[in-house]
């Protein structure tokens, strides 16, 4: 946040800002709390900008957990 005679004011980030901050965040290993505490950004700010980036990009989260169903050939029973 900047700090402006009236107090403490928003930061306001340009698209290209947001898109450097996901890029940085996406190659530093870290979680998303974590990234956003160690450069100063506000944790739910970083989300939204995530999942707004996602949407904008096609990208799903997979409704399974992260699972996908595989079909996997049928068992030979062995008779005798």
């Amino acid at each position: 946040m900047k700090e402006s005679k009236e107090g403490w004011q928003r930061q306001r980030y340009t698209a290209t800002e947001r898109r450097q901050w996901i890029e940085r965040y996406r190659q530093s290993g870290l979680t998303q709390a974590r990234f956003a505490q160690e450069h100063g950004l506000n944790h739910g700010t970083l989300v939204q900008w995530l999942c707004k980036a996602r949407k904008e990009s096609g990208e799903r989260k997979s409704e399974a957990g992260g699972f996908i169903e595989m079909k996997l050939p049928a068992a030979k029973v062995c008779e005798g």
